[in-house]
């Protein structure tokens, strides 16, 4: 039995934004080890700039620009505007299949939908 055409195209909508919830979640990790890693840095960069202070602006110019790119990943990963627009599709499709008389089910990461009883 082929489902509906609206039910079929919910589906689908929020198993694409349950893929790329877990996609936006892979890269926020990547972002928090690089993070890291630009935060080790900003300590090196400090102690060999105040070690050397006499010609040693060229340090001081890595350590602006490291502290900025750190600036930077702090407010991405900071801001919540992609989780909800997740959150926003899921719940439109979520209510489109109510309208028809189905609902999501999601088993092993898989979207499902089945009627809704009642």
């Amino acid at each position: 039995m082929s489902l509906p055409r609206d039910v079929a195209e919910a589906r689908d909508t929020i198993a694409r934004a349950e893929r790329f919830r877990r996609l936006w979640r892979i890269i926020r990790v990547a972002m928090l080890a690089v993070l890291g890693i630009f935060l080790a840095l900003l300590v090196v960069y400090t102690g060999l700039a105040v070690a050397a202070a006499k010609g040693a602006w060229h340090y001081v110019f890595m350590l602006v620009g490291d502290a900025f790119l750190a600036f930077l990943m702090v407010l991405v990963l900071r801001h919540r505007g992609t989780e909800r627009m997740f959150d926003a599709e899921v719940a439109t499709a979520t209510d489109r299949l109510r309208a028809s008389g189905w609902r999501p089910v999601i088993k092993d990461g898989e979207v499902l939908v089945e009627r809704a009883e009642g």
